[in-house]
């Protein structure tokens, strides 16, 4: 069709147009979706690009070497690796006369997913899990929105692998209680740690997710006394962790509505997780946030934080709470009965996790990164409370040893570190200045190295250039002084390998290719590269290579003028 620019976009208004009866939604949200597949069709036609220029490079290399099937393996490599549709590598091989293992591209796709699948039941691996049907009846009673301790009698205990009646000093172990003040993991929230104590006895939890039956699991570590099936524990929350857990939960709160304030209503929230440590929030945009977006996000969450505003939690039906407006993720599945968090005016959510009583807990939010994540959809990294503090406390520690090193106060810091970029930018230009200098003095003793290949002058040779642009420009010299000719030079820096080729323009007719010529090389140094006819680059890793590699010049040079 010769499209080569994004078109389907183009067309959104008129789908909204002619759907926006059924989806209403579509109206709602119409620049938002329209941003979103042009980026989808920007970043297809980068993939086509990326996968085409892979995919030519192994077919160039299967008709040197006379082989006539694609292999699976790299088919399946350009499909999952860079999204490189199956469909269109069968056509580009077919117009080639290559034929595509299709057999091998399935068999690398069913090994995926044997892969997927091996590590999805490593995850959820519960092999008593059929013991727990004799508590489908016995559903754990959670307490912990009210409480962090509370008594509670052990109902099943569990090794790796079956229910065991009594566990000693030492043995991990999975205990289900009959009630528990333990947050189970669920909506990104991390599972709650503390301990079960009884006299001389103590479990440390380690973590608490749930369960089939509404059982809610707690992996511990007996580290005295024993347990056993019928006893009494007091079972107790880590407040600290708790309590850093609730600052981060509620504060996601406060971003997800910032950030529809600062961005638009058509972000929603795509993900999350809430540890003691700090927080992640994904959310649907199209494009990375401005250091002006971040700082204006950040300012308004904290105001809402200083405001110290009252966070109320209610029992309410699904229904009712939507109706009131509440924000509900769109991929989640609510129970009839939810609970409604609502920190003042500002924000309202269904969510199930632990909360703060007022924001002003909070303290304090910092965003550290903001990144991207797929295609319309962003992920901010944050902390909060005594997590925020210590990021403050070691960036100011981090400043002060520079002030220290610089020898000037925090004020003028920046104008200090200006005034040394400077003075180091040129001393610099100075010193590339005399190291091209000290080379160029050397181009007459090089061009004593000049071989003939089928009366063609060849230079290839090592030389000690501070940088590429240094290697171009003694290129430049030799390939001037002798007028005509083949130049290859190589050089190393910090172990990795750097290579120019040039040849003259008037021996461009006889096949010759600085491209291919530098490509060639850069091979033995396990490296590549290309360019122009006249004029190319490459790189390459293995440094102790470079002599050989350079040798094999006058070879490559007599190949290509066969």
């Amino acid at each position: 069709m010769g499209l080569e620019k994004p078109f389907l976009y183009e067309a959104l208004p008129l789908v909204v147009e002619i759907m926006h009866d059924i989806y209403p939604e579509l109206k709602e949200r119409e620049e938002y979706t329209k941003k979103v597949v042009q980026l989808e069709e920007e970043r297809f036609q980068e993939t086509l690009e990326q996968g085409l220029t892979i995919l030519s490079s192994h077919l160039s290399d299967m008709a040197r070497e006379g082989v006539k099937v694609l292999s699976g393996e790299i088919a399946f490599r350009l499909y999952d690796t860079f999204g490189f549709p199956l469909d269109l590598t069968r056509e580009i091989v077919e117009e080639r006369d290559i034929v595509l293992d299709e057999e091998g591209f399935k068999e690398q796709l069913e090994l995926q997913r044997e892969r997927g699948r091996a590590a999805r039941e490593k995850q959820d691996d519960l092999s008593f899990k059929k013991d727990l049907e004799k508590l489908k009846h016995k559903a754990t009673r959670f307490v912990g929105y009210d409480r962090i301790k509370t008594e509670s009698e052990i109902l099943s205990i569990y090794n790796d692998s079956s229910s065991i009646d009594r566990a000693w000093e030492g043995q991990e172990v999975i205990i289900i209680l009959n009630s528990t003040p333990f947050y189970a993991e669920s909506g990104g929230q991390v599972g709650d740690t503390g301990l079960l104590q009884n006299g001389d006895t103590c479990v440390e939890i380690k973590d608490t997710k749930y369960g089939p039956y509404d059982l809610i699991l707690h992996r511990g570590y007996v580290l005295r006394g024993e347990i056993y099936v019928g006893k009494k524990m007091r079972a107790e929350v880590n407040q600290t962790k708790r309590s850093c857990t609730c600052r981060n939960h509620t504060v996601t709160h406060l971003l997800h509505k910032a950030l529809k304030e600062v961005l638009g209503e058509h972000v929603n929230q795509a993900g999350s997780l809430v540890t003691p440590e700090r927080l992640r929030f994904d959310f649907t945009h199209f494009a990375p946030l401005e250091l002006k977006e971040i700082k204006e996000v950040e300012e308004r969450v904290n105001h809402k934080v200083w405001e110290n505003i009252l966070v109320e939690v209610e029992e309410t039906i699904f229904k009712e709470a939507r109706g009131k407006g509440a924000m509900a993720l769109f991929d989640e599945k609510y129970k009839e009965k939810v609970r409604l968090v609502e920190i003042g005016n500002y924000s309202l959510e269904l969510c199930g996790g632990t909360h703060v009583k007022s924001t002003g807990e909070i303290g304090i939010f910092k965003i550290v990164s903001e990144t991207g994540i797929g295609t319309g959809l962003r992920r901010i990294e944050a902390l909060s409370g005594p997590g925020a503090y210590e990021y403050f406390s070691k960036k100011e520690e981090i400043l002060n040893k520079i002030s220290a090193e610089l020898k000037s106060d925090e004020e003028r810091l920046v104008t200090r570190l200006e005034s040394l970029l400077r003075s180091h930018k040129d001393l610099e230009k100075e010193n590339q200045q005399l190291l091209q200098k000290l080379a160029s003095q050397g181009v007459s003793d090089l061009l004593d190295k000049v071989v003939k290949v089928k009366d063609i002058p060849v230079l290839s040779v090592q030389v000690e250039v501070p940088d590429a642009e240094g290697l171009r420009s003694v290129a430049d010299q030799l390939r001037d002084k002798m007028g005509s000719g083949v130049v290859v030079l190589g050089s190393e820096k910090n172990g990795k390998v750097m290579l120019v080729a040039v040849v003259t323009k008037d021996l461009l007719k006889t096949g010759l290719h600085a491209g291919k010529i530098v490509g060639e090389v850069a091979k033995i140094t396990g490296g590549g590269g290309g360019g122009r006819p006249d004029m190319a680059q490459a790189g390459g890793k293995e440094a102790q290579k470079l002599p050989e590699a350079l040798n094999k010049t006058t070879q490559i040079v007599q190949k290509l003028l066969s």
